[in-house]
């Protein structure tokens, strides 16, 4: 279920508690791009499933296949005092114009895009098929996105290389054609059709480098972007998941980074989320490409009483720093691709 920059409402949340118990034998997993994943279900259920997801303003389409993803972004977007821009407007912005377009329906392979706001980059935007990255650009402060291009990890791992352009970040509709571009060189790289396990976006990447995929995408362009600012580096700050408890941008305001391990929610769970949420909270929770909740908008005088009906549905958030850094794929459980189980056994690591 596509959760575009891990944003969510209660509402959504409730509704995906209540087909867990429907459908989903109680439980459910978020997964490393921000989506949640339900298990067991058959083909006579999706008919609720889909009225009820539509419901509340989700969607499955495009959470798999030859498509683009879910788009991932840093899940304290609005409210990260370290942010350098609010990335939300384009994640938006992408998601409407990616969300069931035909024209980008059937693509060589699955095609994932992040957008990073912040100077420490939580997203990994540098192993994402298309990154966008937010930047302050130091000749004359504008703050923009800088692309990366053709980043992924599987058995041969590249990172994404950078694009020779920089487009404002007020400038929605130009990063969106911007990335438009990007998309339409990879779909009509027919090369990468010839063998599907080597159909990402990095191998073009790779056969082009990134002078030539920069004058491919200028080319598509009717209009001339900036070029990319000189002076951009990754950031080298300590990895950053989220966890804990964390003041907000806005004054007196604070979230707490809840420790999901392996991902996985009860629906009890998930409702009690929603409860917290609601009664301390903004009525918003965001998932993590770590695998993990954000409860943001807590007053600072309702932390105790928050964190303590927190603890009391089996959250926890001040962990040791080896169940901080533990995430699982699927697993054998459920994934025909999988060659052993995974969800018991970080849990047994874990402990």
């Amino acid at each position: 279920i596509k959760v575009p920059g891990g944003r969510m409402t209660t509402e959504q949340l409730r509704a995906l508690a209540s087909l867990t118990t429907d459908y989903a034998r109680g439980i459910s997993d978020i997964t490393t791009r921000q989506t949640i994943q339900l298990h067991w279900l058959t083909m006579e259920m999706m008919p609720d499933i889909f009225a009820r997801l539509k419901a509340v303003g989700l969607t499955t389409a495009g959470a798999c296949g030859d498509i683009t993803r879910n788009l991932t972004s840093s899940p304290a977007a609005g409210f990260d005092p370290d942010e350098i821009t609010d990335p939300r407007p384009v994640v938006d912005a992408l998601q409407s114009y990616f969300h069931l377009n035909k024209d980008f329906g059937d693509l060589p392979r699955k095609y994932k895009i992040a957008v990073e706001g912040s100077p420490v980059q939580s997203t990994l935007p540098q192993i994402n098929d298309a990154s966008l990255i937010a930047h302050k650009r130091p000749s004359d402060g504008v703050v923009g996105y800088h692309f990366f291009v053709g980043g992924g990890l599987s058995l041969q791992p590249f990172f994404g290389q950078q694009l020779d352009i920089f487009v404002p970040a007020t400038e929605l509709g130009e990063i969106v054609d911007v990335m438009r571009a990007i998309a339409e060189c990879y779909r009509d790289a027919e090369q990468l059709r010839a063998k599907r396990t080597r159909a990402r976006l990095k191998y073009l990447m790779a056969e082009w480098g990134p002078e030539k995929f920069t004058a491919e995408v200028r080319a598509k362009l009717d209009w001339t972007p900036d070029p990319a600012a000189p002076d951009f580096a990754f950031s080298d700050d300590t990895y950053r998941d989220h966890i804990g408890v964390h003041a907000q941008s806005q004054p007196g305001l604070n979230w707490i980074g809840l420790c999901i391990l392996a991902g996985r929610m009860t629906d009890t769970q998930m409702s009690q989320a929603a409860d917290v949420a609601d009664k301390y909270g903004g009525g918003e929770v965001r998932t993590t490409n770590v695998q993990n909740l954000l409860i943001p908008h807590i007053a600072t005088e309702d932390l105790p009483a928050a964190q303590a009906d927190l603890a009391a549905a089996g959250f926890a958030w001040d962990v040791p720093n080896i169940r901080r850094g533990a995430m699982a794929c699927t697993g054998i459980e459920f994934c025909n691709l999988a060659i052993t189980e995974t969800k018991l056994r970080i849990k047994e690591v874990v402990a």
